[in-house]
Order: structure tokens, then C-alpha cells, then sequence
């Protein structure tokens, strides 16, 4: 069956330079609203620089195939150019100007006004006269408009990269002549299709309007829908607000620097084969081999993947939580709110079967995506999984890509996958698709940009296997686990590469360390207190130039 999103909304009561109006955002969304509207653009020129200033760092222009990436900044379009099309081309943003911005919309396609500040042609006056004298711009000459349709979608690329889907943390839109409420308005949409927020744009008859929103905890917009008023332009189409007709086209779009989207692999069927396809690209994104079960001792592997597939017999049916990092180790510690786990029995056949001596109807319930047994955590459908470097119980670690197959998903938007970084904040975030009853699912997620998890949640349909929990169409989903597939586990503490330079009384220190994660390198004269050198968050040298004593001690540390 099929379950809509419910997601808790909240309705904000918004006054903003003599502005009232709702929107709606969700109750985890850390938003910032920037809204203004006037007769010119001198109206909303104080709230597009505060947008700027929201997103931070410069206009990074117009990047070049195979150009330098960047982490900040923004991208701007503003439709002026002399050589931007008047029919434009859905992707003339991702591939001929490159600025990682493709479109698409349920009409015919997408017009940009002609290049021309007098004369009846102005501002789509060749599509119907009356917009010559309707519209206003906000950076001349050009407007732009979807054809046909009051909505377009915008979707994000890794500027100079066309074929890498990305995310931004804001987007913003000018609005031209915005007559009635409601009717223009900006959808912002997740990687997941969840709605992050919606906003709507304030009136200003034959004016412009700006709106725009930055998000700042973490969430990533994936898509945005922007809808223009209540009737698309087009011949025949005048603008007549007393009869609640309201066209509306659009000036500058205003956007954070699109980063690579996580890699999300998914599929869904019912047995194994159906999974095969999508399991074989999430091994391919991980990249290397399989590193199977490391040994006390054994050297750090750097590339490759493991893999946990619950079916060995020496496998206990209550399976302790560290179990693949101290007996089986694969540099993985699960946890969940009863601290208690339960692999099925080894056996492909009889009553007791695929969980059948946990509730007899399990049996015909589950599927294996490698026969004959499956998991599942005891009296909960939650459960996270810590990783360590393998062979290394001791030492926390990090990976860079998760994926798991799930048995018998029937809701859509229940079962999910989290990643979540050192601060624990979800970093990302996919739902598992339903399976035909009884079928199996996969989800797998790759980061990407120097991200790296230090666990992965896992959420399994809406309640916990148990004797009395049955899988009941509409009101229960019961769902087990079937095989984990993640990137090699790197270690999450820095270190201190030996031997220091020593050059007088200046030590140089060599420190090695994963991106983005922060450490402090500290010193000491007896091993118990210690003073700081230095705070980094990468690679690279530190200096001691102060080092006039005779003994001296050093170490890297992880900061929260």
C-alpha cells in the first residue's frame, strides 16, 4: 500500500514591512525569510543584498567544463544577456552558461523577453500587447516565463559538471507584478521530495517582488517549484487582477552554490533479482573490494567496502551488539533502544524460518536477498549502527557510504536510511521504496564533498517483530533486515606523523586528519597537562616555536 507524507507543518503568522501573509514550513526547518515588494527595484534592493549577505561569499559568475569547484558563494540569472535565447533551452544554465541550473515545467517550454528596453515588443508585448506596459524588471531588459503553464521546477548540477545532481542551502526569485496573495509562490523541495518550506510572494501591482529562503540546520533544497500567478502569459492572456486574473513572470534568480548531491541507490521487486542492478552500482560508487573480516593487528585499509549478510551458522540468534567489531570484525557496533538483537535461524525451510518462531505468519511474511537468514533489533523498529576501524575495536571511524536491504516494506515515507555526521546532524537521508508484498528493498547513500558518516539510522516499517505484532495492510508494517554494505571504516581520529622536524627551538608537526573533522594539536611537559598549539580542521603542519624545553610531548585530539 501506499502512505502519504504527514509530516508535522506549522502556520506562521508573517509582518514584514508592512507585509502580512502564511506560509508553511515544517517544524524541523531552521529557515531565514527575506520578502520586500515595491513600484521599482530600489523597493527590494535592501532585501536581495540581505539575501546575499545570508548565503554568504561572492557571485561566483559562469563556470567552465572541468573549472574549479567551490564550496561558497552564489549563483546569479538575471536573463540580460544578448546571447541568451529567446526560447530558452531547459538546461541553457547547466550546459551553454554554465551555472548548475536546468528547468522544467508542464508546459511547452521556457521564453525570455526580447532584448529591448522601448518599443511595443518590450517585456513579452510580442506575445500580447498589454505586457509591454504591465510588467517591470528588476535588472533590465529581460524577463523570463514558462510557456503555457504558471509553474516551473528547478533543478541543481554541480556547475561545470552537468551531470552531477547538487543541492543549495537558498534560492531566491524576483517576481513581476504580483497582484493577488497566494498565487506566486516557492516550493522548496528535499532530495527525498519531502517539502522544506512555502512561502509566498507579496504584491506589488506593475512593481516587482522579491522572496527568498536560506535554510541554516543543515537542510538541502534538491528542487524548487516556482508558481507565477494564476494564468500563464500567452496571447490573448491580459492581466486583470479585478477579475482575479493574475499574470506574473520573473527577474533574477538568487541561489547558493550548488554542492554534489548525495549518491541515493535504490530499488525495489519481489526477490533478489530485482535488486541486483541497483546493489551492483552502490558496490560500484563505493568502489575496491569487499575486505571481507579483518584480523587483530592487520594494517588500516584505506579503500574498499564491507559487508555483513547475517547467514554464517557460527552467527548466534541473539547477536551481541559489538559482535562485528570484536568476534566477526567488520567495524560495526549496533545500538537501539533495547540494546538487543536477534538474527533468524540458519535453516531455508520449516515452521521456524525467516523470524516464523518469533510469530508464525513471518514465514510466509519475508523474503532473503541472500538465503537464509535475516535481522532485525528485539522490541523496537529503530536501531543505529556505530563503525570502528576494523581489527581496531577500539578506535572510532567513519565511512563515506551505507546501504541495506530491507524485507517487505509495504508503507512509502516510513522506512528510512540516516546518516548522520560527528555533531549529530543528519547529513543524509533517504526512504526506502515499497516492495510488492512480501518482496525486498534497497537503499544505499554515498556522500559526497569530504562528508563523512560516524553512524547510520535505520528506521524498519512502523512496528517492532514480535509475537503479537502482525503485518497488517493499512495500520502495521513490520520489516526486517537483510544485508549491510558500507564503505571501509576510516578512522576518526587525527594523528601525529613522526618524527617531528626539529630547526632550533621550532618544531614542525605533520598532522593527518579527515576533511572537515575538528582537532586540536596539543602539547605538554609531563603528560598530564596539556596546552593547545593550534585548532584545524585538515591536513597540514602545525608549529611549536617556542619549544626551549628539553622534553616535550604532543597529540592530536578531536574536538565536539
Amino acid at each position: 500500500m501506499t502512505m502519504g507524507i504527514m509530516n508535522a507543518r506549522i502556520v506562521v503568522l508573517a509582518i514584514v514591512a508592512g507585509f502580512y501573509g502564511s506560509f508553511t514550513l515544517p517544524l524541523s526547518a531552521d529557515v531565514v525569510l527575506r520578502t520586500a515588494s515595491g513600484a521599482t527595484a530600489a523597493s527590494i534592493v535592501q532585501e536581495m543584498e540581505a539575501f546575499r549577505t545570508d548565503l554568504g561569499g561572492v557571485n561566483n559568475g559562469v563556470s567552465t567544463a572541468g573549472g574549479p569547484a567551490f564550496t561558497s558563494g552564489r549563483r546569479e540569472i538575471n536573463w540580460d544577456a544578448s546571447t541568451v535565447p529567446t526560447n530558452l533551452p531547459p538546461d541553457f544554465f547547466n550546459r551553454v552558461s554554465p551555472r548548475g541550473a536546468v528547468f522544467s515545467t508542464s508546459g511547452s517550454g521556457f521564453q525570455v523577453s526580447v532584448n529591448t528596453n522601448a518599443g511595443p515588443d518590450r517585456l513579452f508585448g510580442n506575445v500580447d500587447s498589454s505586457y509591454a506596459t504591465e510588467f517591470t524588471t528588476n535588472s533590465p531588459n529581460r524577463l523570463f516565463a514558462p510557456v503555457g503553464a504558471t509553474a516551473l521546477d528547478v533543478h541543481f548540477f554541480v556547475p561545470g559538471s552537468p551531470a552531477t545532481p547538487a543541492t543549495v542551502s537558498g534560492f531566491g526569485v524576483v517576481f513581476a507584478d504580483v497582484d493577488m496573495f497566494y498565487f506566486s509562490v516557492l516550493d522548496y523541495y528535499d532530495l527525498n521530495g519531502e517539502l522544506l518550506g512555502s512561502f509566498i510572494a507579496t504584491p506589488a501591482d506593475k512593481g516587482v517582488a522579491f522572496l527568498g529562503a536560506s535554510f541554516n540546520g543543515g537542510e538541502r533544497i534538491f528542487r524548487v517549484r516556482i508558481t507565477t500567478g494564476n494564468l500563464a502569459l500567452g496571447p490573448g492572456h491580459p492581466d486583470d487582477p479585478d477579475n482575479y486574473v493574475d499574470v506574473v513572470v520573473l527577474d533574477d534568480f538568487i541561489y547558493a552554490e550548488p554542492q554534489a548531491a548525495p549518491v541515493v541507490r535504490t530499488a525495489a521487486g519481489p526477490d533478489a533479482v530485482a535488486l541486483a542492478e541497483a546493489l551492483a552500482a552502490f558496490r560500484a560508487d563505493i568502489g575496491g573490494t569487499n575486505n571481507g573480516v579483518a584480523t587483530g593487528g592487520a594494517p588500516a585499509l584505506v579503500g574498499g567496502r564491507r559487508e555483513i549478510n547475517w547467514d554464517a551458522a557460527v552467527l548466534p540468534t541473539n547477536l551481541p551488539p559489538d559482535f562485528f567489531n570484536e568476534q566477526s570484525k567488520r567495524g560495526v557496533v549496533l545500538a537501539a533502544l533495547s540494546n538487543q538483537f536477534r538474527v533468524s535461524v540458519n535453516t531455508n525451510a520449516g515452521p521456524t524460518r525467516l523470524f516464523g518462531d518469533v510469530n508464525p505468519d513471518y514465514v510466509s511474511e519475508f523474503t532473503t536477498n541472500s538465503p537464509n537468514r535475516l535481522f532485525a533489533p528485539v522490541a523496537t523498529n529503530v536501531l543505529e549502527v556505530h563503525f570502528f576501524v576494523p581489527g581496531s575495536p577500539a578506535t572510532p571511524a567513519v565511512v563515506t557510504s551505507f546501504g541495506a536491504v530491507f524485507a517487505d516494506v509495504d508503507f512509502e515515507y516510513v522506512s528510512k536510511l540516516e546518516l548522520l555526521d560527528f555533531a549529530g546532524k543528519v547529513i543524509a537521508a533517504a526512504y526506502v521504496p515499497p516492495s510488492p508484498s512480501g518482496g525486498l528493498s534497497f537503499v544505499g547513500v554515498t556522500l559526497r564533498n569530504g562528508e563523512h558518516a560516524v553512524r547510520a539510522r535505520l528506521t524498519c516499517g512502523t512496528d517492532a517483530l514480535s509475537a503479537t505484532n502482525l503485518d497488517i495492510p493499512f495500520a502495521r508494517d513490520v520489516v526486517a533486515l537483510d544485508d549491510f554494505i558500507y564503505s571501509e571504516p576510516l578512522s576518526l581520529q587525527p594523528r601525529l606523523a613522526s618524527p617531528p622536524v626539529v630547526n632550533g627551538n621550532t618544531i614542525s608537526l605533520s598532522v593527518s586528519a579527515l576533511s572537515g573533522l575538528r582537532f586540536a594539536v596539543e602539547r605538554s611537559l609531563n603528560l598530564t597537562n596539556w596546552t593547545p598549539l593550534a585548532t584545524q580542521s585538515s591536513s597540514g603542519l602545525t608549529l611549536d616555536t617556542n619549544a626551549t624545553d628539553s622534553r616535550r610531548f604532543y597529540r592530536a585530539r578531536l574536538l565536539p
